[in-house]
């Protein structure tokens, strides 16, 4: 099995030693962003993607992922510099529109 990091930092670097492809993307432009982690969905089954970088990218993966035949598992880390996470919010969206009712969501 083929598996990517894509990080803004060295926090996940240690996820080589199960063989992970580590790629740090600290101080990349936009473009060159999308292009790697883009070109990345066809070259792995695996993408580990830094909560900050998916937020940037997730509307070209979208585009990346209709077309894909068989398309990567995609796993949305959360940053280590930012202890909060926004992540719990997109699904209880995501639920939220393939159940076709606004789920009860108590804090």
């Amino acid at each position: 099995m083929s598996i990517a990091v894509y990080a803004t930092s060295r926090g996940l670097d240690c996820l080589r030693m199960v063989g992970a492809d580590f790629h740090l993307l600290e101080g990349v432009e936009e473009r060159e962003l999308k292009r790697a982690v883009v070109g990345g969905l066809e070259r792995y089954e695996v993408l580990l993607i830094e909560e900050e970088l998916y937020e940037r990218v997730k509307g070209a993966i979208r585009l990346k992922m209709e077309e894909l035949k068989k398309p990567p598992l995609i796993v949305v880390i959360p940053s280590i510099q930012k202890p909060r996470t926004r992540r719990l919010n997109e699904l209880y969206k995501l639920l939220s529109v393939a159940v076709g009712v606004r789920l009860r969501w108590v804090k």
